[in-house]
């Protein structure tokens, strides 16, 4: 069966099902499409179950049913990925995959295996995304399905995300050639589509539920044949662009720009993204006349919000090559405020080749700003740069706002006399070749901004010029090593002090000692705000000239941005927890049955963590609980027990890295059943507990104490995916830990938190401060910091 044949197999099952519907019983309602929208769309869908018609008889009435179910399941799934109900989505495209299966009908499992690899890739489940993609692929060749121009077109802009270029050309090529061959089968196909949308007018009066239904049939099976020829030429472009072709890339940005100047409304989104791309190159090749040329026709050809922040993102940073700052700044408040204003999804930004990372708008602008002299505006733009995330999320849930306020500097100000704390904030500043240079694992920094606001209010601004050829990355990751850290599975091994000192006072000469003399006493707390992946840096470990820690001189806390910090303190205040947890307040787990890791042949359990379980009972008497180990602990079981904890404590791999199979950085490992796959994902603690109308978690601190990654590589994005979730999650104070730290220093550094926590009654940054020292000291213990420097408090202190 082809796709045409497919397409009024389905009509015919509609049309049939809704007007010429005997249900049996006699008792069952009569199913209608406008329920799909208004009412429960999956009790509609399972009336299908009971559909009779004496003009299908027996088996091929079924037959029709089942495929009429699936389809209208299909509509529910990709309503619920318009809502970003993700989850939600995935469980539907099962049931519907179920039962495209028991009638062999291949064409809809295609259909459903592309949805299934689009929802994932939203959900940056990249792994998932690319294996249910390359099935629906092979299905559909199996099967000339005519779809499969567009899952070659996604999987080309997949592996362009992931700068697999090499993989990404043939597959756009292969999109090119079965593009071609739809042409001449174009028209009878868009007839199809005509009669179901008609169908759908007729049974659904309200124009936004008929909307609803066309944009998921025509996600599939409709659009403009030469529209998608465009957006392949797009794709090719970009990957030609991170292979450092420029002028592949600059010919076949031109091809999609020509084709798309034939459709018809002639404002396709195709035509502003080849014009933007277009500029791109030419901006790269210095020609900065030529790139404005192109951002101006884009601008005004552009009907589609989410196309604006690149377009003047771009123009603003022509603007600042060529010294007009104060234009540049216009143009990139602007940006900006076009982002954080578009409520549409922005699926199409994934075709821009410059400015493709948000964070970018908010970096420039800076540098514009500081530029200036406006060093404390420039603090306010690095703060909303990092908050606007978080920020969104908790003002609904703590204040009921719909409207996100961005801290301005007097509310900073504000929340560093509330912490009675000095906030560090820095911002990595790359060079401006490199924010315009498609391959960002090039990048090399250029500037450090810090900025050391005072409880007292003072704010002072220091601006590091960096070396040349600086790489935090590399430099985290050289001073990782040397202090003998390689990574989940790898063993460690023991430098000598000399070695490890090197690369750690490095750090310190870089991010210290600019503001030594802002830092207060050792008493006194300090928070640090880091950026990027200096949220991998060990604070407590950087070495000062005269071979002293930071630890030994300092009171240390981070925080993902200052912002955060003014929600975890309201979140404490309303937790109001006054006696010491106890019993099943706590949660304890240590050492589960790990769960699974990788793809295929590669699929291996993570390495079990005995010193975790040691770690989990030498922690239990404090509280008077007892730990869940092993099989027991599986991630239904601990997730049933978090929202009523007081305090969580996860002796378990908890994984920084984007590793195999998850996507997201940030997943804890616990005992996979029969109901999941035993990661809980960033992702997952987000969308049970941290959206606006779910119920939070109940606890006051939350530690991560067995953290790491697979090859020892950090970047950063780990360590705040699982602190901003948690946050997001109701948790004012996370300590997770950068590495897998020694079992027997860890039980060691975990006891003395909690006691001193608990019992001498320190704030929660004292409390590590003291245990980190006590391990630091002690005579059985180690001085090389892998020991007792991988801890970090995020949040909220008191």
């Amino acid at each position: 069966m082809n796709q045409l044949q497919w397409l009024r197999s389905t009509l015919l099952a509609l049309s049939i099902g809704v007007l010429n519907f005997s249900p049996t019983p006699a008792s069952a309602q009569q199913p209608s499409l406008e329920d799909l929208f208004t009412g429960d769309c999956h009790a509609q869908a399972n009336i299908w179950e009971l559909f009779d018609s004496p003009l299908f008889p027996g088996a091929e009435g079924k037959t029709r049913a089942k495929r009429a179910q699936a389809f209208v399941l299909a509509i529910c799934a990709n309503l619920e990925q318009q809502q970003n109900q993700f989850q939600e989505s995935l469980q539907t495209i099962e049931k519907a995959l179920t039962i495209v299966k028991e009638i062999d009908d291949r064409e809809g499992q295609a259909a459903l295996l592309a949805t299934r690899g689009f929802v994932y890739n939203d959900l940056e489940l990249y792994k998932q995304a690319e294996a249910s993609l390359q099935e629906s692929l092979e299905l559909c060749r199996a099967v000339a399905c005519e779809w499969r121009g567009k899952i070659l077109n996604r999987l080309g802009l997949f592996y362009y995300t992931q700068e697999r270029y090499d993989e990404g050309l043939p597959l756009l090529q292969e999109a090119l050639t079965t593009i071609d061959q739809l042409e001449n089968s174009t028209n009878e196909a868009d007839s199809d589509l005509r009669q179901l949308g008609q169908l759908l007018k007729l049974l659904l009066p309200n124009r936004q539920q008929c909307i609803g239904g066309l944009e998921y049939i025509s996600s599939l099976f409709g659009g403009n044949v030469t529209d998608e020829k465009a957006a392949i030429f797009q794709n090719l472009g970009l990957n030609y662009l991170g292979k450092g072709d420029r002028q592949k890339a600059l010919e076949s940005f031109e091809q999609s720009l020509q084709i798309s100047e034939q459709i018809t409304n002639n404002c396709s989104t195709q035509k502003v993204v080849a014009l933007i791309n277009i500029a791109g190159v030419y901006q790269q090749q210095g020609k900065s006349d030529q790139a404005l040329k192109y951002l101006k026709q884009a601008q005004n050809a552009n009907r589609f919000p989410s196309l604006k922040p690149p377009i003047l993102g771009n123009m603003g940073t022509i603007l600042f090559q060529t010294g007009q700052l104060e234009e540049a700044k216009q143009h990139f408040e602007q940006a900006i405020q076009a982002l954080e204003t578009q409520s549409e999804p922005r699926a199409d930004i994934n075709q821009v080749a410059l400015f493709e990372k948000e964070a970018d708008y908010y970096i420039m602008l800076q540098k514009i700003l500081v530029a200036q002299g406006q060093n404390l505006a420039a603090l306010e733009v690095a703060e909303r740069g990092r908050a606007h995330v978080l920020a969104g999320l908790l003002s609904k849930r703590l204040s009921g706002q719909q409207k996100v306020e961005f801290p301005n500097l007097e509310k900073i100000k504000k929340v560093a006399s509330e912490q009675n704390a000095t906030i560090v904030e820095y911002s990595i500043i790359p060079s401006l070749e490199d924010i315009t240079n498609l391959n960002r694992e090039d990048y090399r920094n250029s500037e450090l901004f810090i900025w050391v606001i005072q409880p007292t209010g003072k704010v002072n601004f220091r601006s590091v010029d960096l070396p040349q050829e600086t790489s935090f990355q590399e430099l985290i990751q050289l001073s990782r090593t040397s202090i003998g850290v390689r990574g989940r599975g790898n063993n460690t091994s023991t430098p000598s002090k000399r070695n490890s000192t090197t690369h750690l006072q490095q750090l310190y000469q870089l991010l210290i000692e600019p503001i030594a003399d802002l830092l207060p006493d050792e008493e006194e707390r300090i928070v640090f705000i880091p950026h990027q992946e200096l949220f991998a840096v060990p604070f407590p470990a950087l070495m000062d000239a005269n071979y002293n820690y930071l630890i030994e001189k300092h009171t240390i806390l981070t925080a993902p941005s200052i912002q955060s910090l003014s929600f975890t303190r309201q979140r404490k205040q309303q937790l109001k927890n006054s006696s010491p947890p106890k019993g099943r307040e706590v949660l304890i787990v240590g050492n589960p049955q790990m769960p699974q890791q990788g793809v295929g042949p590669n699929l291996k359990p993570l390495a079990p963590l005995p010193g975790a379980e040691k770690e989990a009972k030498a922690i239990s008497p404090i509280f008077e609980t007892n730990p869940i180990i092993g099989s027991d602990a599986t991630e239904t079981a601990i997730v049933e027990r978090m929202p009523n904890a007081k305090v969580i404590h996860l002796a378990t791999h908890g994984l920084l890295d984007d590793f195999s199979g998850i996507g997201s950085p940030g997943a804890i490992a616990l005992t996979p059943s029969g109901q999941d796959d035993g990661f809980l994902t960033t992702t997952e603690i987000m969308e049970r507990f941290g959206q606006p109308g779910s119920t939070p978690l109940k606890a006051e601190l939350a530690v991560l104490s067995a953290c790491d990654t697979g090859s020892g590589d950090i970047k950063g994005e780990g360590v705040i995916g699982l602190s901003r979730s948690l946050i997001a999650a109701g948790v004012p104070t996370i300590v997770v830990s950068l590495w897998k730290v020694p079992d027997d220093d860890t039980s060691l550094l975990m006891r003395e938190f909690y006691t001193n926590l608990y019992e001498k009654k320190l704030d929660k940054a004292q409390a590590m401060r003291q245990a980190m020292l006590t391990v630091l000291n002690d005579a059985q213990g180690e001085f090389n910091p892998k020991a007792w420097a991988a801890f970090t408090v995020i949040g909220e202190a008191e």
